[in-house]
């Protein structure tokens, strides 16, 4: 059987099969299969209330997936003791100003004989 015969009438009628398509589209976040989907689906008699529809229950679907699995894995993430990153007191307060280069190198350094770059002021631009 080929994907064509699939989407055509059977137990399920091919409007339903091509709002099934949609809501998979949209799970999987493919643009052009969600165009393709609400459009056959739309020429097959579904309403513009029933592929509304239909992204509502694909949007609900796939967040019950993620606030599963992401709760999961947030919980999973807290049971681990792994310590905090170690901070400086007063991270505002730094003492001297940071090299705008720290680690020169050919790519982004100053190669030997090649002229200075000049110190520029920068200001924010807001």
């Amino acid at each position: 059987m080929t994907t064509v015969q699939r989407f055509e009438d059977g137990a399920l009628d091919a409007r339903t099969k091509h709002l099934i398509g949609l809501g998979a589209a949209l799970f999987a976040r493919h643009e052009d299969q969600v165009a393709y989907y609400a459009q056959e689906a739309k020429a097959l008699g579904a309403s513009d209330d029933q592929i509304r529809e239909t992204v509502q229950v694909a949007a609900a679907a796939a967040s019950g997936q993620v606030l599963a699995r992401g709760l999961a894995w947030v919980q999973g993430a807290l049971q681990q003791d792994i310590g905090a990153s170690p901070l400086p007191e007063d991270i505002s307060q730094a003492s001297a100003p940071l090299p705008t280069n720290a680690y020169p190198d050919a790519e982004f350094g100053q190669d030997e004989g090649a002229p200075a770059w000049e110190e520029a002021e920068v200001s924010p631009s807001f």
